[in-house]
Order: structure tokens, then C-alpha cells, then sequence
């Protein structure tokens, strides 16, 4: 048994989920059928977070080193992190990794070159989210930072720029978790609290709309259905819940999938077209990785 600590997922001609485990592996799994693909040699302690990166490219972080893996799960260069980490995430079109540490916030180029750091956070950092338009950092203290990207800035070299904070004053009085960025740019920030809260911000970082669920505790990452803009997470009894853009449960989810096992993992969402005998139907499947081992799977019907 060994516990899932991070899914990254490629969807194609064949649909493939990239799992971060526990003992410090990361192993392909067939999403299709659920069979084992490749697993990568351990690593010098448990993964803490993995992202794909370009050409298929995965970046892999234990709590002191950052790896970056070719798609058949070789370890092509490495370099090791100041302080521990906390999250990790991949900017497309600078082609850079971020990576959050107990001691601040550090870029690298594809090849784990550093480039920019910020470590003047009041508190400890919690989580990282990139969009489209910059970088954003939660901390334990329930403050966002939005931030720019690296940059080159004339006569002051590489660096990263605040451009504004949430909530203006004060802060929300519990960890921020995670941050997820809707690319669609309706309501698009969303932060997870530790209380169990769900906070849609713009992208101007006001606040749109809040949702408490009944459990709190640490959420899983949330993912965004960009079809219809819904949001879909797991909490820390296993137990799914699926949102719609104005933060009002969409349907109700079968609670007892997991059996009580925390959603230690992030969350995917694919959809597929079938034949049924109404006619052909699209499928929404959503997964999220607990800390059983195992991988869930859920569908739904349009």
C-alpha cells in the first residue's frame, strides 16, 4: 500500500495519469484501464508534488530536491531547494518552474537554472497557483499575493513585482491550501482555506462568491470543468463535491466512494462521447487520488 501524493494527467490517444507516491516513485497508470504503464526509480523521499512541463517533460519535487523526468521516467537533471517544499507549478510561456518553500518563492528555467526569488512573505507560504497573468502565493496565515512573472527588468535584472494582495487587510484567519486558475477568466481564482471554505476571486482579486463545505480541513486541489465552468474537489472524508460557476452544488455525488479515505491528491476531469441507448451521450469522469493507494472514478451523464 502506498499512499498517492500527486496526479498529473495527459489526455490523448491514449489517456495517461502520472501518480507521485509516498515512497518516493512515480509511477504511469493506463486511465483507461487502470493497468500500470512505467515506474520510475524511488527517489531520496517522498514525492511532494510533480508537474508536466513542456514536451512532456515532468518536474518532481521531494522535500529537498527538484528533478526534472523525460516521459519514460528518467532523471535528466536535479538541483537542490533552499528550505523545504511546499508546492510546485510549471509557466508555459516562459517555460519556467516555480517552486514554494518554507523559505520563499524560487524560479528555475526547463533545465533548473535558478533565476528569481522572493522570500519577504509575512508568514509561511502554504500554496502556489500560475495563470495567464502572473503568479499566485498563499500562506498559512490566509493571505494571497498576486505576483508577476520573473522578468528581466532594465538596470535591476531578473525579478518579481507584487501587483496586489487578498483580503486588502487583515487576513482570512486560516491556511489558504490551494489556488486554482480558471484560463477561461470567469471567476478565476479560486482559493481553498483550511476551514473548509472556497473563496472566487477576479482576476483583480475582489471577491465574488464564497462556499463552505460541511467538512474542514485540508481540501483536495480543485479543478475546473471548461465546458461548463464547474468546479470539482474532494475533501478530507473522501467525499466529492461538484460546483457550479456561481458556487451552488450541481448535483449530489455518491459520499461514500471512498470510504472515508482523505483526498490527499489533486483532482482531473476528461470527457468522452458514447453510444447509449438514447443516443450518443457525452460523459464527464472525474478522479481524484487518496490516501488509501487508491485512484477514484466518477462519471457522469449530460
Amino acid at each position: 500500500n502506498m499512499g498517492i501524493t500527486q496526479m498529473v494527467t495527459v489526455f490523448g490517444v491514449q489517456d495517461v495519469a502520472y501518480l507521485g507516491s509516498a515512497d518516493g516513485r512515480i509511477l504511469s497508470l493506463d486511465l483507461a484501464t487502470g493497468d500500470l504503464l512505467t515506474e520510475s526509480q524511488a527517489m531520496n523521499g517522498g514525492v511532494v508534488d510533480l508537474v508536466l512541463g513542456d514536451g512532456n517533460a515532468l518536474y518532481v519535487a521531494t522535500s529537498s530536491q527538484l528533478f526534472k523526468l523525460d516521459v519514460g521516467l528518467s532523471i535528466l537533471t536535479q538541483v537542490s531547494l533552499v528550505g523545504a517544499l511546499i508546492d510546485l507549478d510549471f509557466e508555459t510561456v516562459h517555460g519556467s518552474v516555480y517552486a514554494l518553500t518554507s523559505t520563499g518563492l524560487y524560479a528555475f528555467d526547463a533545465n533548473l537554472s535558478p533565476q528569481c526569488a522572493v522570500t519577504d512573505f509575512a508568514g509561511t507560504p502554504s500554496t502556489l497557483a500560475i495563470g495567464e497573468s502572473g503568479v499566485y502565493v498563499g500562506t498559512q496565515a490566509g493571505i494571497l499575493r498576486a505576483l508577476t512573472f520573473c522578468q528581466n527588468i532594465s538596470g535591476v535584472g531578473m525579478k518579481i513585482l507584487d501587483t496586489w494582495r487578498y483580503p486588502r487587510t487583515g487576513s482570512l484567519g486560516s491556511a489558504i491550501t490551494s489556488i486554482t486558475v480558471d484560463e477561461r477568466d470567469v471567476d478565476p481564482i479560486y482559493l481553498a482555506v483550511e476551514n473548509g471554505s472556497i473563496h472566487s476571486l477576479s482576476f483583480a482579486g475582489a471577491l465574488q462568491w464564497t462556499y463552505q463545505s460541511n467538512a474542514s480541513g485540508r481540501l483536495s486541489i480543485p479543478s475546473i470543468d471548461e465546458r461548463s465552468g464547474r468546479l470539482f474537489y474532494a475533501d478530507s472524508t473522501g467525499t466529492l463535491t461538484i460546483l457550479s460557476a456561481d458556487g451552488v452544488p450541481a448535483f449530489p455525488v455518491n459520499s461514500t466512494l471512498s470510504h472515508g479515505s482523505a483526498a490527499t491528491a489533486n483532482t482531473a476531469i476528461d470527457e468522452v462521447r458514447r453510444q447509449t441507448a438514447s443516443g450518443m451521450r457525452l460523459f464527464r469522469i472525474y478522479y481524484f487520488g487518496a490516501d488509501d493507494g487508491w485512484v477514484y472514478k466518477v462519471e457522469s451523464i449530460r
